[in-house]
C-alpha cells in the first residue's frame, strides 16, 4: 500500500515546534475528530524534530482503565 502524501500541515508542524522551544517543560494534548491524521502528524513531527518524544494513544475506556494503561507504558 502506498504511503499517503503529507500535505496541508505546515501550521500544525510549526505550532508543535514552537511549543517545544519554550524554556519550561510542557505537555501537548492533541484531540479531534477520528481519522483526520492526528497520529500521522505527531509521528511525522517527532521524526523530523530529532527530540526525545513519548507518544501514547488513549484507549476508549473508563477513566480508571485509561490511567492504568498510561501507567503501564
Amino acid at each position: 500500500m502506498a504511503k499517503a502524501a503529507f500535505v496541508h500541515r505546515s501550521q500544525e508542524l510549526a505550532d508543535l515546534t514552537r511549543l517545544t522551544r519554550r524554556a519550561e517543560p510542557g505537555l501537548v494534548l492533541v484531540y479531534g475528530r477520528r481519522r483526520v491524521g492526528k497520529s500521522t502528524l505527531l509521528q511525522h513531527w517527532a521524526q523530523q524534530s530529532g527530540l526525545p518524544t513519548f507518544y501514547w494513544e488513549s484507549p476508549r475506556s473508563t477513566a480508571d482503565n485509561v490511567r492504568a494503561s498510561l501507567l503501564h507504558e
